[in-house]
């Protein structure tokens, strides 16, 4: 029994440093990293832009209301852009960037999350959304939805 354990193990830790612990999973961190912190910075000044620009503009209350559903998910579309093109730049060096697909799917779960609930009036039917959404991103993310 014990042996079993340990060639478990054994195997795990092989697998975690050929599949999880590498330079190109590190670099795929680092890059979400800063896709989220560049993003941070980037929406913050885009967002007073747009802002401003709807103040002076816009008069309707429907138009005001589309855009700062938006605003609200902007910083996500931001992140989602600067990963992608982080991802393109690994394919290029034929890396399959996995972290970066990853953070990507979740930040769309995010933003359907959000356009979603923010239009439902029930906190309670809102949860039970998110909740589905997330679930349904969890599954895609673990290869688990697709054919």
């Amino acid at each position: 029994m014990e042996q079993k354990i340990e060639s478990v193990v054994a195997f795990i830790r092989e697998w975690l440093n050929q599949n999880v612990l590498t330079w190109d999973t590190a670099l795929q961190w680092a890059c979400v990293a800063a896709a989220f912190c560049l993003a941070f910075v980037i929406w913050g000044v885009l967002r007073k832009l747009i802002v401003r620009w709807m103040d002076e503009s816009i008069k309707g209350d429907l138009a005001r209301t589309v855009i700062n559903t938006f605003v609200r998910v902007g910083r996500s579309f931001v992140f989602i852009l600067l990963a992608q093109i982080c991802a393109g730049t690994f394919w290029d060096e034929l890396v399959q960037p996995r972290v970066l697909i990853a953070a990507s799917d979740l930040a769309v779960a995010w933003i359907l999350i959000r356009l979603v609930t923010g239009l439902m009036p029930n906190q309670a039917l809102a949860r039970g959304a998110a909740n589905t959404v997330w679930t349904v991103a969890a599954l895609h993310v673990f290869g688990l939805l697709r054919r």
